[in-house]
């Protein structure tokens, strides 16, 4: 792995470093959140998972390369290549900030929930930035590089770069990268399209976001009104669980909808966006 490179001013080039046998892992709990489309903010995917990883902090080996002043990003590369939609790359590239790096809980993560990581998860070692989307947690790294800039590549110049909002939501014309996970809450019972029978009704599923979330609010009448419903505590980084109940006493379809609140007050859009509020239907019978 080289920690920097003598084009970007940080080391002299071939300066190589490993992780050295005596540092000790580190257990991390963390959900991670494909951000979706590269290339269309509008959909949400609502892939995620959550884990428990075992690696090095990057922050120990950033300290023993030296970094030196004036550098302010770290670029993370990974053989993977070919093509996507009309995109095509020869190697894949994305960067995080500096400060970001530099934190205790970003790792290089070689275990997944006590195992070697899989080849599918970024066998020998992945870069795992909690908070951020799963794009950013580059599989299979072989190089990390740091500069004063960030790099022009395909996916941190063209893809994965959403619109910055004006106040009245219209676009303001500027581009940002996609980097911290947006509030999102899934609901995962009961299932899209299910029947139930009239009573009491539970709903619960996971919420999730670069900050934590401080409540999760439900809507069992199409999103008129509001219930704040409570949620668990997060461990680490990881999803936090919600869970509601309500008496349903009337047949017919319900559409439920779901939003988390983080603890900065940021609420999940009603559309048009990475993680736009999650909804199902279902049918009391």
């Amino acid at each position: 792995m080289a920690a920097a490179s003598d084009r970007h001013g940080e080391l002299p080039s071939g300066h190589f470093v490993a992780p050295a046998p005596e540092l000790p892992k580190v257990e991390l709990e963390a959900f991670i959140k494909c951000a979706g489309f590269p290339h269309d903010h509008t959909i949400a995917t609502r892939n995620v998972s959550n884990a428990v990883w075992g690696g090095v902090r990057l922050s120990e080996i950033l300290k023993r390369a030296d970094v030196r002043e004036g550098a302010s990003f770290i670029w993370a590369f990974a053989p993977d290549h070919g093509r996507y939609a009309d995109f095509s790359a020869d190697c894949y590239i994305k960067d995080i900030p500096l400060t970001r790096g530099m934190a205790d809980d970003v790792l290089l993560a070689y275990e997944l929930n006590g195992e070697p990581l899989a080849p599918e998860h970024g066998f020998p070692v992945r870069l795992l930035v909690p908070g951020y989307y799963g794009t950013n947690s580059v599989k299979w790294l072989c190089r990390i590089e740091v500069s004063d800039r960030r790099p022009s590549h395909l996916f941190t110049s063209e893809l994965y770069r959403d619109p910055v909002l004006l106040p009245s939501g219209e676009p303001s014309g500027e581009r940002m990268p996609v980097w911290e996970v947006a509030p999102e809450a899934l609901i995962t019972s009961p299932a899209h399209h299910a029947t139930l029978p009239k009573g009491n009704i539970s709903v619960s599923g996971w919420s999730w976001g670069a900050n934590e979330i401080s409540h999760v609010e439900i809507s069992v009448d199409g999103g008129e009104t509001w219930q704040r419903v409570h949620v668990e505590a997060r461990h680490q980084m990881s999803w936090q669980k919600f869970s509601f109940e309500w008496a349903q006493l009337e047949a017919g379809e319900v559409t439920i909808y779901a939003r988390a609140v983080d603890r900065n007050g940021v609420t999940q859009p009603t559309k048009d966006a990475r993680n736009a509020i999650h909804r199902i239907s279902v049918k009391v019978a």
